[in-house]
């Protein structure tokens, strides 16, 4: 299933008790390692994050964390997999001297290797310096990309938040959120052999449809680089054009994950699987599944998804007058607050954005989120236009 099987059970040697939406959360990201030069990126930023914000969250340990590394630890909640790890962490000084330790170029930092867990963390004075920690297989540097026209961005910068769309309202792929047709019929079978239901079928849609239309997302893509394409589609087209893109990383994605759930339970951030309509199963049975898959002509878009499912827990009144009492009541979208300094690496602008259009989301930014504006950098594309045609 993943690119890296080793990874896979370095995270099920120590996930084997977690809940399946604990596991779900995490496993997307097990696909990369934690190289050499990402260890590298991550030590220079750590060591430009202010010495303020700097802290000691091991117990009694003196060992310190950068901002950025303290929320790294949370994400291992309060469970044995943090235990284990803080057993790691608290041993910085002895893995130093290990095979597992290996010294980074320059050697004002180290990148430790222990089980299940990678962390790269350097020396300030006498003291040593965390900087990030990560699953085994868990590259946080990998960069993750969300496209908007011109008046999402524009609205982004003024309200300092994400703009979640209901399911039901994105027309691009039909099938949101519908199950595999394989899966509608092990779901219909299963439903009459336990209540022998002729409306099975009619049921099990309108099931669908509810799901639809109470769940609320947030896309986002994982690319090395810019996409010409996504540009073409997000970003120009029928749309007001102009626009930009938030670079941000697994990292920091997690990080905001974990603080909206913090906030409200009902928000969850996964890798979205790609499946066959007709003849793959739905890998996953639970509730609110089918938010994270989508039919396979669209795995080029290898979406990270933010979702918000408002759909509550009772099921007995949900009939066709219900659903339309609620597709008629039910906002067609949230827009939910995030910190964007900490969110935000790069605002790459649209390199088809007119001149007007540039100047204005500049002074909107200079107006509203001024920590942005040394974050915005000309799109590849367009300096490479520039340099062919000269």
């Amino acid at each position: 299933m993943y690119s890296n099987p080793k990874a896979t059970d370095l995270f099920n040697s120590i996930a084997a008790s977690w809940s399946d939406g604990d596991r779900r959360a995490l496993q997307w990201l097990l696909e990369q390692e934690l190289t050499q030069e990402a260890a590298m990126q991550l030590l220079r930023e750590g060591l430009h994050e202010p010495r303020s914000t700097w802290s000691t969250p091991l117990p009694n340990s003196p060992i310190l964390f950068t901002e950025l590394a303290a929320k790294d630890l949370n994400l291992f909640g309060a469970g044995p997999a943090r235990k284990q790890l803080e057993s790691v962490l608290a041993s910085l000084q002895t893995e130093m001297t290990t095979d597992r330790c290996q010294r980074l170029p320059g050697g004002d930092g180290w990148l430790l290797r222990s089980g299940p867990f990678c962390s790269v963390f350097g020396k300030e004075g006498e003291d040593l310096l965390v900087v990030a920690v990560a699953c085994a297989g868990i590259c946080p540097t990998a960069k993750v990309w969300r496209y908007l026209d011109q008046h999402k961005a524009e609205d982004l910068l003024k309200t300092g938040c994400l703009y979640f769309c209901r399911l039901d309202q994105l027309t691009d792929d039909p099938r949101e959120a519908r199950l595999t047709e394989l899966a509608k019929q092990i779901k219909i079978q299963a439903y009459q052999a336990v209540f022998d239901h002729k409306d099975a079928p009619k049921i099990v849609g309108i099931d669908e449809e509810f799901s639809r239309s109470t769940t609320y997302v947030c896309s986002w893509t994982r690319r090395k680089h810019e996409s010409y394409l996504a540009w073409k589609h997000y970003c120009s087209g029928d749309g007001p054009g102009g626009g930009f893109a938030v670079v941000s990383d697994e990292r920091r994605i997690c990080h905001l994950s974990h603080a909206l759930k913090s906030k409200d339970d009902q928000t969850f951030c996964q890798g979205v699987e790609y499946l066959d309509p007709f003849s793959d199963d739905q890998p996953n049975k639970g509730e609110g599944a089918a938010v994270f898959c989508k039919s396979h002509w669209f795995s080029d878009e290898t979406e990270v998804r933010f979702a918000v499912m408002r759909r509550g827990n009772g099921r007995e009144d949900e009939d066709e007058k219900t659903l339309k009492r609620i597709k008629e009541e039910k906002p067609l979208g949230e827009w939910i607050a995030c910190d964007l300094g900490n969110l935000v690496q790069e605002i790459v602008i649209s390199p088809f954005a007119s001149a007007k259009q540039e100047r204005s989301l500049k002074e909107i930014m200079e107006k509203f989120r001024p920590e942005l504006a040394n974050r915005v950098r000309e799109s590849g594309i367009r300096v490479a236009e520039r340099r062919l045609a000269s």
